[in-house]
């Protein structure tokens, strides 16, 4: 009764907060997905942010008004996780590696998040820690 009812608060409250994750995480789990997995504590933060939508960057950033922008200082446009990781001219170079391997596009990203313990989800959490930490450096 109890799974029921939060289900139904979930699927009433993703309509206006939490529609990233819920694309994601259609069902509540009585468990949480870290409980079957071994993961570093680094991937597991990432997955939980990315799975979350607050990555480290600039959009987000912005909407804590730590950073002047959004954009990406390279591209000028809106850094999010999918320009990050996808689009940003900075990581052509890593994101070529990784992709020899998973071939991503935006559209799979949730698919990938939505499977944390999968391969192609610890590639894209590695990939996403050096990009992050890429963007960081200087």
């Amino acid at each position: 009764m109890c799974k029921c009812a939060w289900q139904e608060y979930f699927d009433v409250r993703s309509r206006t907060c939490g529609i990233w994750y819920k694309t994601i995480q259609p069902q509540i789990s009585l468990r949480p997905w870290v409980d079957s997995i071994q993961m570093s504590t680094l991937y597991i933060k990432l997955a939980m942010r990315l799975r979350s939508g607050h990555i480290l960057g600039n959009k987000f950033g912005y909407l804590m008004k730590k950073v002047e922008s959004p954009n990406c200082r390279d591209c000028g446009v809106v850094e999010d996780i999918q320009h990050v990781v996808l689009e940003c001219a900075r990581n052509e170079r890593l994101r070529l590696n990784y992709f020899k391997v998973f071939e991503y596009n935006a559209g799979q990203i949730n698919t990938i998040l939505a499977y944390p313990s999968s391969d192609e989800a610890t590639m894209m959490f590695k990939l996403t820690d050096i990009c992050l930490r890429n963007n960081v450096d200087d």
